[in-house]
């Protein structure tokens, strides 16, 4: 897998939350505070507090999102290398016996230790990762 594959995967999403949060930045009004359009409608200090906080939601969803998608990625990844353990365990199994191994045998072949413990914790500290950053880009 390319190494900016999750960068590759949100890309679009991310240039279009960059695009947007450089529009606001230049709609800013230096002069009274905020948003242009908002002059006349609030106090200058809310002004100021609720620009700043749109633009830096923006930012962070994009900063999130790219998160998202490494963490996706690791699942992936994890998911793999998993699966490769197990299937690689069980061909040797195949491989050593005359007939067909029993359900038992098979389970018995298993992977097993701290390599396969770490692997599950990080299954599930990537999924957990990827719904996490996901929240962030939906909501504040």
């Amino acid at each position: 897998m390319p190494a900016d594959e999750y960068m590759r995967r949100v890309r679009p999403a991310i240039s279009a939350l960059n695009a947007f949060r450089a529009s606001l930045t230049a709609s800013l009004d230096i002069d009274s505070g905020g948003f242009e359009y908002w002059s006349g409608y609030l106090d200058w200090k809310t002004r100021v507090l609720l620009a700043d906080y749109l633009i830096q939601t923006v930012g962070g969803a994009a900063e999130a999102l790219t998160s998202a998608s490494l963490a996706a990625v690791d699942h992936k990844e994890q998911a793999h290398a998993e699966n490769h353990a197990v299937k690689h365990a069980w061909r040797a199994l195949n491989q050593s016996s005359t007939q067909r191994p029993s359900t038992e045998q098979y389970l018995a072949a298993m992977p097993r230790g701290e390599a396969v413990e770490r692997r599950a914790q990080r299954l599930t500290a990537s999924a957990e990762q990827c719904f996490f950053h996901l929240g962030q880009v939906l909501g504040p």
